[in-house]
């Protein structure tokens, strides 16, 4: 967390130009995504264990487990970043024209959408098996 929490912060407060680069835009995201990914499941871990119990409810650990699922669905289709790089390799002249910012929210965008929609087709096979 962390980390994580340096890296937004050095990302989003230094006002340089280099910084507000698509590469950095998404990489900020990854940042938050990994800070909501780790969320999911720490807080009722610690909570149960400084507690002294080691049991969840069924829709407590069903809840937990379709954030969990999202936010790791989301940063599955954030590979999408690879398109980003793909561009600076493949052709770095025409890549201020080619990454836009409606590229970058475009890939965010659906990187969400996509790791939502996974996740909703993903949880009832999951939470359908006996425990």
């Amino acid at each position: 967390m962390t980390a994580n929490g340096a890296m937004i912060n050095l990302i989003t407060d230094l006002h340089g130009p280099q910084l507000h680069m698509p590469m950095y835009f998404l990489l900020n995201q990854l940042c938050f995504i990994n800070m909501l990914y780790i969320s999911t499941t720490v807080p009722k871990m610690l909570v149960d264990y400084l507690m002294g119990k080691g049991t969840i409810s069924f829709s407590a650990c069903t809840a937990q487990y379709f954030l969990y699922l999202i936010f790791v669905e989301v940063k599955f289709f954030l590979g999408l970043m690879a398109y980003e790089r793909n561009m600076v390799i493949c052709s770095p002249l025409h890549y201020p024209a080619l990454m836009t910012c409606c590229i970058c929210w475009f890939i965010l965008a659906s990187s969400w959408s996509g790791g939502s929609l996974d996740s909703f087709l993903l949880m009832p096979t999951a939470m359908g098996s006996p425990f």
